[in-house]
């Protein structure tokens, strides 16, 4: 699944694959975001307090990995490694999206639209952008 992801998302990034190791736990980030919200509605209070604390006195990666499969499992049912995998085909897709649409406001903002400059001034204050411009200032 991870090549596949991968794959993805070097093709969002020109095939950059510096850009896109950095990218994918940023994605992966929205993905569980995502993945947490859906089992939050599905699941009681003491089921996620549950889940947090086995999370949080894993063993090893793999122990951890074991127990995150179960989420996916408890969220997507039977076709869940499918689901969760087009979660992160969501993610991705939203994203370039979002590159798209940045493009267009950049250019729009370099012939002058001020509510092109208005709508990057804002964008500049998201959890998103921030990461983004984070991992573009380390390469």
């Amino acid at each position: 699944m991870y090549q596949e992801i991968m794959s993805k998302v070097k093709e969002l990034v020109g095939d950059d694959e510096a850009i896109a190791k950095k990218l994918y736990p940023i994605i992966t980030e929205l993905v569980f975001e995502t993945l947490f919200t859906k089992l939050a509605k599905i699941t009681t209070v003491e089921e996620l307090e549950t889940y947090s604390r086995r999370m949080e006195e894993s063993k090893s990666p793999q122990h951890l990995q074991t127990i995150i499969n179960e989420i996916v499992t408890t969220v997507y049912g039977e076709n869940a490694v499918q689901e969760f995998k087009n979660e992160y085909f969501n993610q991705i897709d939203k994203l370039k999206e979002n590159m798209d649409e940045a493009r267009n406001l950049i250019e729009k903002s370099k012939q002058g639209d001020p509510e092109a400059l208005q709508k990057i001034n804002q964008a500049k204050n998201t959890k998103i952008y921030q990461r983004i411009a984070d991992l573009q200032s380390s390469t």
